[in-house]
Parts: structure tokens; C-alpha cells; sequence
């Protein structure tokens, strides 16, 4: 793409190009969903084939956006590769170049202690974090500080997480925070108490070497206060049941990226009906190609769309499990 070689490393250019360029090249509609992707309707509207904006004028980005595209119109297709005249790109990236775009950040300072430990988590942030940490311990004990504002703060993260106001990245850096906090606070802490708040063991099914996905979740899990066993990935389900054994968990999370692997959950929670093993733990299947409905074909108990979502799901499967041992 000429964007991005002509500007290479001014991403917002970058992608104003592609929302104006595009457009000349293919079907304005087809590439609606690819621009959105991309970022660039966010940034500019992009041009229907006949030259005109579809909604908003591009002259926040400078008065050369304009002359810009209708050259590339002009000399569009094969013919750009091997284009040697007056550079508009370049002209029009020079608008952009030296400057970085400016967020109003919040004094953070000024919150009550309880909202700035939350704030943390929340921004993913760790300047400030250990004095803070200090600050509380002075009149609460490690375990109501995590329980506290920091879980708010996790808690909150899930929302925004759920209403596309965060991204995975972000959650990230949220749960990294939490992980710092808790590190700091677990030499304060009496050996009799605890964080955990259950034991979950996940996995990849068998024939299934993919664990980014796993491996978010287990980092959300550890973050929110789970006990979290790995066993990470190609498990067959008489591993799983094994491993249930050694590790006694409450909730069991099954993985898989391939459609060809995820029979294999099914054949995993037969194996546990099969061993008497089922109603002793809660089963939880997710991955890219996986769905409620096929976690309903395959007998689970729930299905976790998400990383921020399988904590909540944990969460309610531990509650359901406790309710049924106690009944």
C-alpha cells in the first residue's frame, strides 16, 4: 500500500490515506467493513466513488487532504508504483510529522485513596501504585485492599471490556497491575490467609497447540484472585481427568482454535461422565471457533466468549457448584 511506504511511521496518516485512497481503487460499500478495521473511519469518512464525502469533510486534516486524493484518482492503479512526479502523500504527511497527539490526563492525585488504588487497575498503571500500597496498609490488612478497590478496579475493567472501551491490550496492562499490587501485598499477609477465590485448571484440548487465548485467560484468573493450574496444550481427556485428581479444581476450562480439535471437548467432559468424575467439577469450553450453541451439543456448562469474560464466568460456576454441594 502506497500509505504505508510513503509514510511510514505516521499511523494516523497512514490510515486518513487508506479512508480517502481506497475508495477510488474499490467499491466504496465492499470496503466499508476492511476500513473500519483498519481504524480509518474513525478518523476520516471515506469518499464514495464519485468524489463526494459520504459524511464529514476531511479538512481537519489540512487543506492538502483534498488535492491529495483527487491526484491519486488521477494516477491510481499500476500506475502508482512506478509514479516519479511531485510526492502529494509526502506533502500532506509533512502536516503531521513532529507532533503527538495530546490526551487530557486526570490528577489522580486528588482522588480518595480507595479510587486511586481502583484508578490502577483500571489505567493499567503502576507509577505511584507501592506508595499508594503503603498508604492503605496503614489502616487496612492486604486481603480488604484486594478485595477492595483493587477487585473494583478489575470489576471494572470487565465493563469497559465488554462495552468495546477497551481493548485486549489494555486489559493486559490492567491485569499486570493487579499482579504487582498482590506481589507487594502478599509479604504483609499472615500465612492463614488467602486470595484465592476458587481453583480453576485450564488447558488445550488434544490436537491443539494454540494458547494465546488460554493463556489471557489464565493471566485475567490470576489477576482477579483464582488459583490457577496450567496444563497447557495437546491434553487428552484422560490428562484432564488426571490432573482433576492431583488438583482437585472447581472449574475446568477447555480450549480450542481448530474446528478439527474442538470434538475433543466433547470426548473430554464423555471421559469425566464415564469416570463418575462429572458432577464434582464445572466445565467450561471457549476459543475462537467455539460457541454456546456448540457448548450446548457438547454438555458443558458454560461457554467463556472472552478472556474478561471467562473470570465472570468462573465466577457464577463456583457459586452454582457451592450451591449444589450444599443442597
Amino acid at each position: 500500500m502506497v500509505g504505508d511506504q510513503s509514510c511510514l511511521g505516521v499511523v494516523r496518516v497512514v490510515s486518513v490515506e487508506r479512508s480517502v485512497y481506497l475508495p477510488h481503487v474499490f467499491d466504496p460499500w465492499d470496503l466499508r467493513d476492511d476500513l473500519e478495521a483498519v481504524g480509518a473511519a474513525t478518523l476520516v469518512r471515506p469518499l464514495a466513488a464519485d468524489g463526494h464525502l459520504w459524511h464529514e469533510s476531511p479538512q481537519q486534516f489540512g487543506s492538502k487532504a483534498i488535492p491529495m486524493v483527487r491526484h491519486l484518482k488521477e494516477i491510481h492503479g499500476a500506475n502508482l508504483i512506478y509514479w516519479t512526479g511531485d510526492d502529494p502523500i509526502g506533502d500532506f504527511a509533512s502536516n503531521f510529522r513532529g507532533k503527538e497527539a495530546s490526551k487530557p490526563k486526570a490528577n489522580i492525585t486528588l482522588l480518595p485513596l480507595e479510587e486511586r488504588l481502583a484508578n490502577y487497575i483500571i489505567r493499567g498503571s503502576k507509577q505511584g501504585l507501592v506508595e499508594d500500597l503503603e498508604k492503605a496498609l496503614e489502616i487496612s490488612t492486604p486481603l480488604e485492599i484486594i478485595n477492595g478497590p483493587l477487585m473494583a478496579g478489575m470489576d471494572e475493567v470487565g465493563k469497559l471490556f465488554n462495552d468495546n472501551q477497551m481493548i485486549v491490550a489494555e486489559v493486559l496492562q490492567s491485569a499486570e497491575s493487579m499482579k504487582a499490587a498482590v506481589s507487594f501485598l502478599e509479604q504483609f499477609m499472615d500465612k492463614s490467609d488467602t486470595i484465592a477465590k476458587g481453583k480453576i485448571m485450564l488447558a488445550t484440548v488434544k490436537g491443539d497447540v494454540h494458547d494465546i487465548g488460554k493463556n489471557l485467560c489464565i493471566m485475567m484468573l490470576r489477576g482477579a484472585g483464582f488459583t490457577v493450574h496450567d496444563l497447557g496444550v495437546d491434553t487428552s481427556p484422560e490428562e484432564f481427568c488426571d490432573a482433576f485428581e492431583d488438583f482437585s479444581p472447581q472449574v475446568i476450562g477447555m480450549s480450542a482454535l481448530l474446528t478439527t480439535t474442538m470434538p475433543n471437548m466433547g470426548r473430554t467432559i464423555s471421559t469425566f461422565e464415564d469416570m463418575g468424575l462429572r458432577d464434582q467439577v464445572r466445565l467450561m469450553v471457549g476459543g475462537a471457533p467455539v460457541t454456546q450453541e456448540f457448548a450446548d451439543e457438547m454438555g458443558a456448562d458454560a461457554y467463556g466468549e472472552n478472556a474478561v469474560d471467562c473470570v465472570e464466568v468462573t465466577k457464577n460456576l463456583i457459586k452454582l457448584l457451592e450451591e449444589l454441594k450444599s443442597s
